[in-house]
């Protein structure tokens, strides 16, 4: 039985809860700088100020098929660094909008059971395993999965054409 232990950044959306490994997470932020983007596919909610530069904000809802309700004043922006899809390619920072504030969880190999997806495909590519702690069923998700090369282009694509659009600022409660 392993006794490899993991740490992990857990977050809410909606009554689910979710996970990504601690070492992917560079920081958490606020939504208060989040700029709608005007012309960005779905699962791309707007952009970012970070560190000198300019981030996509992703949707993680659209992206997990969930629906979209939150606001974005209530939501926190977890800053995550995605891993080259190739030997050529670069690594690439986004912030995913989140629910609920995140917490550092502790879980052990042999408490994660392999994902079985009930319903549709939207979930089962970027879900990596099922944490269990104490009562809670957490959602692993591999954040590698999160964007395919394409997606990553169109959201590089969105961050630019934001810049030279001008500031468009999120509204409250929009998040459609």
């Amino acid at each position: 039985m392993s006794t490899q232990i993991r740490r992990y950044v857990s977050f809410k959306l909606g009554d689910e809860e979710y996970g990504i490994g601690a070492g992917s997470v560079l920081d958490l932020i606020g939504t208060s700088g989040v700029t709608r983007s005007r012309v960005a596919p779905s699962y791309v909610y707007g952009s970012i100020r970070w560190q000198g530069g300019t981030l996509p904000v992703l949707n993680l809802r659209a992206k997990l098929g969930l629906p979209s309700t939150l606001g974005v004043e209530r939501g926190v922006v977890i800053v995550v660094e995605l891993a080259a899809l190739s030997a050529n390619a670069q690594t690439m920072r986004v912030g995913l909008l989140v629910d609920e504030l995140p917490d550092v969880c502790v879980l052990r190999d042999a408490t994660i059971a392999p994902f079985q997806p009930l319903s549709g495909p939207t979930k089962a590519p970027l879900v990596r395993g099922i944490g269990m702690l104490e009562q809670r069923l957490i959602f692993l998700l591999d954040i590698a999965q999160v964007l395919d090369a394409c997606e990553r282009a169109a959201c590089l694509d969105a961050v630019a054409n934001d810049a030279l659009a001008g500031p468009q600022p999120a509204a409250r409660g929009d998040l459609e």
